[in-house]
């Protein structure tokens, strides 16, 4: 098996090695604030739920032992989907009659009560 990067004479690149010849001066030449270098893998994490990856395709390219864990790791990203979520809830449903409806515009169930007459 061969090393990805590498030191210049071949070695493999100690963390803090990396960190200070490498990673540090990159990001102050992007203009960024010293982060770790793990806030790559929250960036990644986060586009692809932005992206609408289900919890089996980030546990996939996360590398981790179960979709369970990549929620448990990721999962409060998904908190701003609720609101679309509620959004597309709200467009199944006729705001005069409470029926709910589907693509067709056929009746599938009474989602809300009606009011006592």
């Amino acid at each position: 098996m061969r090393l990805c990067f590498t030191s210049p004479e071949g070695a493999p690149l100690r963390n803090s090695t990396f960190r200070q010849r490498g990673w540090l001066p990159a990001l102050e030449r992007a203009g960024v604030p010293p982060v770790g270098i793990h806030v790559l893998r929250h960036s990644a994490a986060a586009a692809m739920i932005r992206a609408r990856a289900t919890p089996k395709e980030l546990q996939v390219v996360l590398g981790h032992a179960s979709a369970a864990f990549s929620l448990t790791q990721y999962g409060h990203i998904f908190d701003a989907d609720l609101d679309r979520v509620a959004d597309r809830l709200d467009a199944l449903v006729d705001p005069e009659t409470g029926q709910g409806r589907d693509k067709a515009g056929s009746r599938l169930v009474q989602l809300r009560t009606r009011k006592a007459e």
